[in-house]
């Protein structure tokens, strides 16, 4: 469960994200120009220097619909490594989804994967990827800029498009966000009104 405030906190983020980067309110915000002004590398398994290549298989043939992605530091330097294999809107929520957890300063866990990596990646821990989740979907699609191109009657696909999200994450946010609710009110309310003026 988000702690109390967290879904506003989450939106003034997304509308200071744009700002870091030069951006308007309502424009599409690519995940790796924020990774990048965030000084983060984001990278694919195949872009590691001397990653084991049965693990590289592992990652992207065998088990490629087990992982999004994943966060890492080396030295100083923060990393995204992120699933190449998913379709470009996948990717662009995965790393956003890592984006948030870096912004938030989720503490990474400490663990060992398979073959010894040296470098230590975050555990699964239920509140710190909650809180991802939803950051990640207000980065992609801020509540103020999903209301304002429902209003003007854009559908999911168009609405996909614009953000390079999937539509599934265009739903998603339409859901969790009560947006449709306040449309049908305005929308009662409206003729309401109209039909009081008659």
């Amino acid at each position: 469960m988000l702690r109390h405030g967290f879904k506003t906190q989450a939106e003034r983020i997304a509308a200071e994200a744009r700002r870091l980067v030069g951006l308007p309110a309502r424009s599409p915000l690519s995940a790796r120009a924020l990774a990048k002004r965030l000084e983060v590398v984001v990278v694919g398994p195949l872009d590691i220097p001397d990653f084991p290549e049965h693990l590289a298989s592992q990652m992207l043939v065998q088990h490629a619909d087990r992982w999004s992605g994943f966060t890492f530091k080396a030295g100083e330097k923060r990393f995204i490594v992120h699933n190449t294999t998913h379709e470009p809107p996948r990717q662009e929520s995965n790393i956003m989804h890592e984006v948030s957890h870096i912004w938030l300063k989720h503490k990474p866990d400490t663990i060992e994967p398979a073959g010894r990596l040296p470098f230590a990646m975050r555990g699964f821990n239920v509140d710190q990827e909650d809180e991802a989740k939803w950051l990640g979907g207000c980065l992609q699609i801020p509540r103020e800029a999903l209301l304002w191109f429902l209003q003007r009657r854009f559908d999911n696909v168009a609405i996909a498009a614009h953000f390079n999200a999937s539509e599934e994450m265009v739903r998603w946010r339409r859901n969790v966000t009560g947006i449709d609710a306040q449309l049908a009110r305005a929308a009662v309310y409206s003729k309401s009104s109209f039909q009081r003026r008659r």
